[in-house]
């Protein structure tokens, strides 16, 4: 499994140059999978990113999430978008979550990954 440092590694590499504060990006692990939590406007920068390293090199699944039960304490919005992408390099999981208003809209990642339209 991948280790916290090389997560804090890759984030500080991603989003240097930014106003970005690294230590305010929650990174959990939870059922031996890390997962961290970004902002909308920060979806196209580090999933861009992640994929030129290719650490993480298969997307997973993309999921709407209603959180109105508040049953993910670090996403205050009422709803969510979380995204699953797996390592071939380390067999290694990681869950990028971010929380979204009522209007708000998230930016297609599907100039990424082209297999990302199929989910959204």
């Amino acid at each position: 499994m991948i280790s916290e440092p090389i997560i804090k590694n890759l984030l500080s590499e991603c989003f240097a140059g930014t106003n970005t504060d690294i230590e305010k990006i929650i990174i959990a692990q939870e059922l031996g999978q890390w997962i961290i939590y970004i902002s909308p406007d920060q979806v196209l920068a580090f999933f861009t990113y992640i994929k030129k390293q290719k650490r993480f090199d298969f997307l997973m699944n993309i999921s709407g999430v209603d959180y109105s039960d508040k049953a993910d304490t670090h996403i205050t919005q009422k709803f969510g978008v979380v995204y699953e992408l797996f390592s071939s390099l380390d067999m290694s999981r990681l869950r990028v979550k971010l929380g979204v208003n009522d209007s708000e809209e998230v930016p297609s990642i599907t100039s990424v990954w082209k297999v990302a339209n199929w989910f959204e």
